[in-house]
This record gives structure tokens, C-alpha cells and sequence, in this order.
């Protein structure tokens, strides 16, 4: 079999290919009963042509030298198990991934006949070794207010004029900042208020629903609603978490309105991921 192998890198980030222990160049033609395949990649067989993790997936990205009618995608399911699933993208990802494993994907390119068997290629393989675990970021200082800077865009938190509203603004001045400004109170077992500095009032998820504002003090399912913990995400980034249902604070499609999302996708999910910022 052909084999492929990569390094993960986390959110998105393409992985280099390594094919047969030489290192593809892109734009370099390649002889040999390659065809047009600038990858090394014999032309009666689908070709490997993007490995990368995002969030708790590995996506596979395969094509041939030449179109296929389907794929045949094999790999070892949870529990060791080994299955085989027809694909037609192109394009296949694994699940639930975890940090410093090593993923396998075998595929084979297969086109039908009238009145005579379909035919397939030979297999070919592909693996892929995740990023390792995400690191955290500094943990915030006790008192201390901070920004809570949004990674798509670079907006901040903002209570609107200081309003019980809350949506993302790129840098408020009213009430000399203070209407973005935001300190963790620690509440006990990991989870915090996110208090506002002007007010002094709490970011809540109303009546624990997917709506945020500010509220001076929720006591709805015992104060679960305006408890939040930060979630690493790795590279300084964080989720932040509401304690009631484990959603998490989102910029939704990445506008300036936020509400709760169980994991957006959008973006490469950073649309959710955040920062205390100066």
C-alpha cells in the first residue's frame, strides 16, 4: 500500500504530508507513472491532499489523479472494530479525537459498470498524529479587571452604554471604559461570576435560556445561570463556559451579537474562543 503520514497541528493548521519518506513539494511534476500527481502519488489510485485537526476532529482530504465514482474509506472505529463506509466527497473525518494519537484512514477509488462488476482501486493509506494537549493560559489575577477579547475579529465584551445588554464592540470609551471591563469572582469548585466594572452587575445567561445580559444577582437553577469557567483551547485562547448546561459564550457567525452555543463550528470555532486582554 501507498502510505501517507502528518503531524497534527490544532484549529485548522494544514499538516505537512509525508509520502514514502520524502516530503511533497507543491508545483513540483512528478514522472514515473505519476501522471499530472504533483504529491508522488501513482495515477490508477486516490491521492491524499490535506490532513488537519480542528477542534476534536482529523479531516481526511482525498482525490484522484483522475475523478472516481465513489470512495471506499476504511479505519478502526472506538472499541478497535474496523469499518468500511462509501464515501462520494472527498473529504472524510474522524471524531472525537484525542491529543498524541496516531489516526489511520485507508481509501480506494471505485467506478461502476453497466452490466459488469464495479472496479476499484488499490488502497491507500494515510495517518495522522494529533497535537498534544492544549495549554492554559496564565490564570487571571484576583481583582484584577480585564477585557474579554474575542480571537475572530480582535472585538471585546461590551455592556452597551453601560447597559444590561451585552453584544461586541472594538473598543468602548464610555464611562472611560468601564462598560467593558470584567473580573472573574471565584465561586467555588472552578466556577466564577464575570463581574462588570461599571455596576458591578454579573454576565448571565437569562433564566439559564441561550440570551445573555446582566444581572445583579440570578438565583435561577441556584446561580448556575452566571457561572462560568474559562476551558483552554490552546495558544493563549480559551471556551468560556456557562455552568448550566455547559454551552459556551459565542459571537454568533462572528457578528457583534452573542449568545450561547453548544460548539460553533464557524470560523473554526473561533467565533467562541476568547482571551483576558489589558
Amino acid at each position: 500500500m501507498s502510505k501517507q503520514r502528518a503531524t497534527g497541528r490544532a484549529y485548522g493548521i494544514r499538516a505537512a504530508i509525508v509520502i514514502g519518506g520524502l516530503a511533497a513539494s507543491a508545483g513540483i511534476a512528478r514522472g514515473d507513472g505519476f501522471g499530472n500527481d504533483n504529491q508522488g502519488c501513482p495515477a490508477d489510485r486516490p491521492c491524499f491532499n490535506g490532513i488537519y485537526e480542528a477542534g476534536d476532529k482529523v479531516v481526511f482530504q482525498f482525490n484522484g489523479v483522475r475523478d472516481w465514482e465513489r470512495y471506499n474509506v476504511s479505519y478502526v472505529a472506538l472499541g478497535g472494530a474496523r469499518t468500511q463506509v462509501e464515501n462520494r466527497s472527498g473529504t472524510f473525518a474522524l471524531t472525537g479525537v484525542q491529543p498524541n494519537h496516531v489516526y489511520s484512514l485507508s481509501v480506494q477509488g471505485c467506478n461502476s459498470h453497466t452490466l459488469a462488476p464495479s472496479t476499484c482501486s488499490p488502497w491507500v493509506d494515510a495517518s495522522f498524529t494529533t497535537a498534544g494537549p492544549a495549554a492554559a493560559p496564565p490564570p487571571p489575577q484576583s481583582g484584577r479587571y480585564y477585557r474579554l477579547q474575542i480571537k475572530q475579529g480582535g472585538k471585546y465584551l461590551d455592556a452597551v452604554n453601560c447597559s444590561d445588554q451585552v453584544a461586541l464592540n472594538p473598543g468602548s470609551t464610555y464611562a472611560e471604559g468601564a462598560c467593558q471591563l470584567w473580573r472573574l469572582v471565584p465561586a467555588g469548585d472552578g466556577w466564577s461570576r464575570l463581574q462588570l466594572k461599571q455596576g458591578g452587575k454579573y454576565l448571565d445567561a437569562v433564566n439559564c435560556s441561550e440570551h445573555l445580559g446582566l444581572n445583579g444577582g440570578s438565583t435561577y437553577a441556584g446561580g448556575a445561570c452566571q457561572l462560568w469557567r474559562l476551558v483552554p483551547a490552546g495558544g493563549g485562547w480559551s471556551r468560556l463556559q456557562v455552568k448550566q448546561g455547559g454551552k459556551y459564550l459565542d459571537a454568533a457567525y462572528c457578528s457583534d451579537k452573542v449568545a450561547l452555543n453548544g460548539g460553533s463550528t464557524y470560523a473554526g470555532g473561533a467565533c467562541q474562543l476568547w482571551r483576558l486582554a489589558d
